[in-house]
C-alpha cells in the first residue's frame, strides 16, 4: 500500500494509506542473476590450464605464473572457491624460493595431501641463512608428504642444532635423497638416522656430505647410488664398502669418486660382490693411494649387466714407457653384452675426454664427460633400455701403458661391433693428447675388430686413424700377419674437406689402392656434409672406374 496527498482540507495529516492495486497476471517476477558470473567447472578448467605441466607434480617454472595463479584466485568468492577445491594447483604454483614463510605455509595446507617434491635433480633447492632455518623446520610438519629431496646446504658458520637428521628419518613416502654441500651434522652420532625406514627410497645421491646417511640398515630397494666428495674423516673403507654394497642387490646405478677411506684392517680374503642388476658403474679418485683401493673394489664386482662403464684417471697417476708398473684395471664381460647390430661411437670433446659407446648422438655421448657427466648417463639411462658405452677420461700425464690396459680390458665390446664411427672436437687438437690416444687406438681397436663392416670418420680422425693403418697395415697375432680390418666393407668421411694434396686427401687414395692391390678393395666409399674440390672429386671418379671400389656416392 502507498501513500497519496490528501485533498481535504481540515485534514490533520497531507497523506493517507491509498489501497493496492491488483497485480497484472501476466507479468513474471524472476530473481535478479549476474551476468558475467562463469560455471564452476569451468574456472577450475581455468585454474588447470594455467597451472598445466608436463608431469603430475612438476613445479610451475615462470615466476609470473605462479602469481597470477594467486591474483586470480582473489577476484571474488566464487574464483576462490575454484580455486582452492582443487590441491594440484596450489602444488605446483607453489615456489620455496620466492615466498615469503607465512605464504609458503599457506600453500602448503592448500596443497595438502599431495605427495612433495623438493627441488629437482638439476636444480637442487638452496637452504642458507636464517631463511632457510626457518623454512627447514616448516618442511618438518609435512616431512609425511614428501617424495623427492633435492637440496643444497650452504650453512657455514652456523653453529645451532638443526633437525635435518630427524627430518629424513621420518618420511614415508620418501623415494629420492639429492644432497649436496655441508648439512648440519647430528648432534649424536650414535643415534644417526636409517633411512631404511622409507621403504620405497630409490635414489640416494651425496655430494661433499657426511657419509653417515648410509650408516643404518641395508637399503634393498635403492636402484641409484652417486657418493662424491665425501669429507676425509668420513670416508668409509674398502671394507665398509663391501658391506653397504652387499645390501644392495638391486642396484642399477652406482658412483664412487673421491670417496673412499684409508685402508682399514685387512681381510684374508675379499669375497666377490654381485650386482647382477647393475647398469651403469662410475668411478675416480684424485688421490693416486686410494686409487688403486677403488679399482681393487672395482675388480670385485660382479656385473653381467653392465653396460655403461666410466673410469676417471687421476692426473697424478703419472706413467711412463719405461716404467713397469701398470693400472690395474681389468674388465671380464661376457661377449653378449654388446649387441652387434648397433653402431660403435667414439668421441673425443675439446677436453681430450674420450667416450666408447653405441649412441647414435655423438653429443649426448660426450656430455656423459664432465661434472654432469654421471647424471647424463642415469637420466639416458632411465629412457633406454639399450646398451649405452664406455668412457674414459685420461688427462694429458697418463701414458699409453694406461690405455693399453684399459682398451685390453674391454676387447669383448670391440669383438662384436660391426660399425665404427670416431668424431674429434678441432679443439682437441691443440694438445697432443689425441695423438697418443690413437696411436694405442688404432692399433689394439682395429686389430680386435674383426667384425667391423663400416668405418665412419671425420677430418681429424681420418688424418689419424688412416695414418696409423697406413703405416701399420699388417698385425701379427702369434706368428701370424693378419691384414687389419679385413672385413671392412664402407668407409665414409664426414664433415671434412678434400683437397688436392692434402693429407687426408693422400692418405685416402693411398689406402684405397692399398686395399685393391691385396685384393681387399672396398665395397662403398661416401662423402658427406664435406667439401670436395674439383681435382679430388675427379681422383676418386678415376679410383672409380679403375675398379678400386665399386660404389661412390658424394653427398
Amino acid at each position: 500500500m502507498r501513500l497519496q496527498p490528501c485533498r481535504h482540507l481540515n485534514a490533520s495529516s497531507r497523506y493517507y494509506k491509498a489501497p493496492r492495486r491488483p497485480q497484472d497476471p501476466q507479468i513474471i517476477r524472476r530473481p535478479k542473476s549476474t551476468i558475467f558470473s562463469i560455471p564452476l567447472k569451468l574456472l577450475r578448467l581455468i585454474f588447470k590450464f594455467l597451472t598445466a605441466t608436463s608431469t603430475d607434480n612438476a613445479p610451475l617454472q615462470v615466476r609470473e605464473t605462479r602469481m597470477n595463479v594467486l591474483a586470480l584466485s582473489q577476484v571474488c568468492r566464487l574464483w576462490r572457491n575454484a580455486s582452492f577445491g582443487d590441491p594440484l594447483i596450489w602444488l605446483r604454483a607453489l615456489d620455496l624460493r620466492w615466498h615469503s614463510l607465512k605464504l609458503t605455509e599457506r600453500f602448503l595446507n592448500l596443497s595438502n595431501p599431495l605427495t612433495l617434491d623438493i627441488g629437482d635433480r638439476s636444480c637442487p633447492f638452496p637452504i642458507h641463512g636464517s631463511h632457510g632455518l626457518q623454512l627447514l623446520e616448516l618442511l618438518c610438519q609435512h616431512r609425511h608428504r614428501i617424495r623427492e629431496w633435492n637440496v643444497h646446504y650452504d650453512l657455514e658458520g652456523y653453529q645451532g642444532e638443526v633437525n635435518h637428521w630427524f627430518l629424513l628419518s621420518h618420511m614415508p613416502q620418501l623415494n629420492a635423497v639429492r644432497c649436496s654441500g655441508s648439512p648440519p651434522s647430528h648432534p649424536s652420532h650414535t643415534h644417526c638416522p636409517a633411512l631404511s625406514m622409507a621403504q620405497d627410497i630409490r635414489s640416494l645421491k651425496l655430494d661433499g656430505c657426511d657419509f653417515q646417511l648410509l650408516q643404518g640398515r641395508p637399503i634393498s630397494s635403492l636402484t641409484e647410488l652417486s657418493v662424491r666428495n665425501i669429507p676425509q674423516a668420513s670416508r668409509p673403507t674398502l671394507n665398509l664398502w663391501m658391506t653397504i654394497l652387499t645390501g644392495m642387490p638391486s642396484l642399477r646405478f652406482l658412483a664412487i669418486q673421491n670417496s673412499m677411506g684409508s685402508s682399514g684392517p685387512p681381510m684374508l680374503s675379499y669375497p666377490s660382490l654381485p650386482l647382477q642388476r647393475l647398469r651403469v658403474l662410475v668411478m675416480g679418485d684424485q688421490d693416486p693411494c686410494r686409487m688403486d683401493m677403488l679399482l681393487a673394489l672395482f675388480k670385485l664386482i660382479i656385473c653381467p649387466s653392465l653396460a655403461c662403464l666410466r673410469v676417471d684417471l687421476s692426473s697424478s697417476l703419472r706413467r711412463t714407457e719405461s716404467d713397469n708398473s701398470q693400472i690395474p684395471i681389468a674388465i671380464d664381460l661376457p661377449s653378449g653384452t654388446w649387441k652387434a647390430s648397433q653402431p660403435l661411437e667414439m668421441a673425443v670433446d675439446a677436453l681430450s675426454c674420450v667416450t666408447i659407446g653405441n649412441i647414435h648422438q655423438s653429443e649426448v655421448a660426450m656430455n656423459w664427460n664432465g661434472e654432469a657427466g654421471a647424471e647424463g648417463v642415469a637420466s639416458y639411462l632411465g629412457s633406454s633400455d639399450g646398451d649405452l658405452g664406455v668412457s674414459f677420461r685420461v688427462s694429458d700425464v697418463v701414458s699409453s701403458t694406461a690405455l693399453d690396459e684399459a682398451f685390453i680390458s674391454l676387447r669383448h665390446l670391440f669383438s662384436s661391433a660391426s660399425s665404427f664411427k670416431i668424431a674429434i672436437d678441432p679443439r682437441a687438437i691443440l694438445s697432443q693428447v689425441p695423438n697418443g690416444i690413437f696411436t694405442v687406438g688404432s692399433r689394439l681397436i682395429f686389430d680386435l675388430m674383426d667384425n667391423l663392416r663400416t668405418l665412419i670418420l671425420d677430418y681429424a680422425s681420418g688424418v689419424m686413424v688412416l695414418s696409423c693403418l697406413c703405416a701399420r697395415r699388417w698385425a701379427f697375432r702369434g706368428s701370424v700377419a693378419v691384414v687389419n680390418l679385413v672385413g671392412l666393407e664402407c668407409l665414409c668421411i664426414e664433415q671434412a674437406a678434400l683437397l688436392t694434396g692434402d693429407t687426408l686427401q693422400d692418405l685416402l687414395v693411398q689406402y684405397l689402392t692399398w686395399r685393391f692391390e691385396l685384393g681387399l678393395p672396398l665395397e662403398k666409399v661416401g662423402i658427406r656434409n664435406s667439401y670436395v674440390s674439383e681435382e679430388a672429386k675427379a681422383q676418386l671418379h678415376d679410383l672409380h672406374q679403375r675398379s678400386i671400389f665399386s660404389v661412390l656416392r658424394i653427398e
